[in-house]
């Protein structure tokens, strides 16, 4: 289990490695990019409020429109 973990995190890296490489963004930009959708995939505290989903769908919206104009 430890080993496909660790295949899968190899994996995802390499991907997002491409990606920078591919449409030349600024790293700090990925790194702001992978900070605000980062918590949205594996939130430490799960918040169900209905305020919570709708600031994160605008966090996404938001990234989704930046990687869209860069590219």
């Amino acid at each position: 289990m430890i080993w496909i973990a660790l295949l899968n995190a190899g994996e995802k890296t390499f991907q997002s490695a491409r990606l920078i490489h591919r449409y030349k963004f600024p790293l700090w930009l990925w790194l702001r990019l992978f900070i605000m959708i980062r918590p949205l995939k594996k939130p430490i505290f799960r918040l169900y409020h209905r305020k919570s989903l709708v600031k994160q769908g605008k966090i996404v919206q938001k990234a989704k429109f930046i990687i869209r104009r860069l590219s």
